[in-house]
């Protein structure tokens, strides 16, 4: 998709075409993760920082819309290695301070 969408640029910087192309191709940060290569600029670094992080709040989001509307605790998630807390139940008294 990138090769094609820079094709059609006239004057299109081949280093920047190298750049997105590294960013795509390593996104996923580890080669055991599926990525074919790891993130060796700083933009590919901070796209899959970025990219792990979504990944993460999305896991803590399914896990809390999944868990007992009684329950502080979620599930156990895998990828995150815990049981996920979601907070003091609404409208439930603070316990002594």
């Amino acid at each position: 998709m990138i090769e094609l969408e820079v094709s059609k640029i006239s004057g299109f910087p081949e280093e920047t075409r190298r750049k997105l192309m590294h960013i795509v191709l390593s996104h996923h940060g580890e080669l055991q993760f599926g990525s074919p290569v790891t993130p060796k600029t700083r933009e590919a670094i901070l796209i899959w920082l970025c990219d792990n992080i979504d990944s993460r709040l999305d896991n803590f989001e399914s896990h809390a819309f999944s868990a007992s509307k009684e329950s502080r605790w979620t599930d156990f998630s895998k990828m995150l290695q815990s049981r996920l807390y979601l907070g003091k139940i609404e409208n439930e008294e603070e316990i002594g301070d």
